[in-house]
């Protein structure tokens, strides 16, 4: 009797221990695979070139001196020189406007008649009349303005275009003892030499390495940035505009805007880069990054939150062993946890996974044993049914990102600040990064993150 009594004792705690009954895990089914669309994102990069050292050049190289002069028997001859200042830059929303101060002095002599008689250069037939203008004397001033107009190509050349916009004398000189308006000549005869200067502005300003250094930044931007443990962030851009120049000081600006399909840790397809001439200036962008999270790291963030995490069900209880993703169904994710204890074996959940843009946090919520599993314990451990262990695992499975976000937000700062190559430097802030977006796919959860920030690109001349 006493050996049958310990018997049934030795078969009870089997029992209350035993193994349950193998279940099989629920079929992934994801209707057309991943719902995830990429939306499109926008970069506005202001671009400020520094001029100074461009417009130094000129003004060292840009001859100081101008003379010329037209000799002739019959008429007015005469012979000039034009000193200039140093060249004033200044611009303006139309254009970059220069003025060039200075002074000339004029020499003249008039014929009223010549004869070719004995001579082949002809002889005045009257003593010539001479004249001048700032010789012996304080030389006349004069002011010319340029203007320059600049736009760039879809090679990122810059594409310079000077024109005389005013030549103003401010000391005339008319010579009244044979009526000759003597500021005329000048002013035609310089517009010649002068013309010729503005040329060689056109062509210092396109010489400036603006193409070599926009074409470095936007293949060092479109570079893969390695953010460590959470991917590399590839901003994939497949279209770019640029906006009109607008000067100021010894400066210029344009906007540059790049439209693309940012990912990070994803590697989609894209498109050849297609340019479009205009676009409004703005300094901020809007970014729509995908993030993808695979069943597994959601699987090790969940198993670390919960494993160990004991559950009373009265005078019984089991321990979670551990708890993984192994698969997906329609929006539900499947769980499959495997405890000890009083029973030990494996059962298998779904839960609907939420994220909540105001906390920044990803959990799981609607957690319900599947109907294989429900089955198995209506008839082996009916005690595990009263949802504790649902309730236990919906309690842990929260997940908040903002360290993380801040973490890649640092990283972001570190990446996107500083030079980029010589000469050229990224200024970077970013204003706000969080979840906006949450999609199933059949081994991964699909997160979207959006960044908000503004950014600045400053070229300076590398002469």
């Amino acid at each position: 009797m006493i050996r049958l009594i310990l018997s049934v004792i030795i078969l009870l705690g089997l029992f209350s221990c035993s193994q349950l009954k193998n279940i099989e895990p629920p079929e992934t089914q994801v209707i057309g695979g991943s719902k995830y669309t990429l939306s499109a994102s926008t970069i506005n990069l202001p671009v400020s070139i520094e001029l100074k050292g461009v417009y130094d050049k000129i003004n060292k190289e840009v001859p100081k001196t101008f003379s010329g002069e037209e000799q002739q028997c019959d008429g007015v001859s005469y012979s000039y020189t034009f000193h200039r200042k140093t060249i004033e830059f200044q611009g303006s929303k139309g254009g970059l406007l220069y003025s060039v101060p200075g002074s000339y002095s004029i020499r003249l002599n008039y014929c009223p008649k010549c004869t070719q008689l004995f001579t082949s250069e002809g002889n005045c037939l009257t003593p010539r009349i001479f004249a001048s203008c700032g010789v012996d004397e304080e030389p006349r001033k004069v002011r010319i303005n340029y203007v320059t107009s600049l736009t760039i190509d879809e090679s990122f050349q810059l594409i310079s275009k000077t024109q005389l916009k005013e030549f103003k004398s401010l000391d005339p000189c008319e010579i009244t003892v044979f009526n000759y308006n003597a500021t005329e000549r000048v002013e035609k005869e310089m517009e010649k030499a002068l013309l010729t200067a503005a040329d060689y502005v056109d062509s210092e300003i396109r010489s400036h390495p603006i193409q070599q250094q926009l074409k470095g930044s936007l293949e060092a931007l479109n570079t893969p940035i390695d953010l460590g443990q959470y991917g590399k962030l590839r901003l994939n851009t497949s279209q770019l505009r640029v906006s009109p120049f607008t000067f100021e000081g010894t400066s210029t600006s344009f906007n540059v805007q790049l439209i693309g399909y940012p990912t990070l840790g994803v590697v989609p397809v894209t498109d050849s880069v297609n340019y479009s001439p205009s676009v409004s200036a703005s300094d901020e962008f809007n970014i729509t990054l995908p993030f993808r999270m695979s069943f597994d790291t959601l699987s090790t963030l969940l198993d670390q939150s919960i494993k160990g995490h004991k559950i009373d069900f009265k005078k019984k209880e089991i321990q979670v062993d551990s708890v993984s993703i192994c698969g997906s169904n329609l929006n539900k994710l499947n769980l499959m946890v495997r405890f000890s204890g009083n029973k030990k074996g494996t059962v298998y959940l779904e839960a609907i996974p939420v994220y909540s843009a105001v906390e920044q946090e990803l959990s799981l919520s609607e957690i319900h044993l599947t109907l294989e599993s429900k089955n198995v314990l209506l008839k082996s451990a009916k005690w595990l049914l009263n949802g504790k262990l649902e309730r236990s695992i919906e309690e842990h499975a929260r997940f908040n990102f903002v360290k993380d976000i801040d973490k890649v937000n640092e990283l972001l700062r570190t990446k996107l600040n500083g030079s980029i190559t010589p000469g050229l430097e990224l200024e970077t802030q970013m204003n706000a990064m969080r979840l906006i977006q949450l999609q199933l796919d059949a081994s991964a959860v699909d997160i979207t993150i959006q960044l908000i920030g503004t950014a600045g690109l400053k070229v300076s001349p590398q002469l």
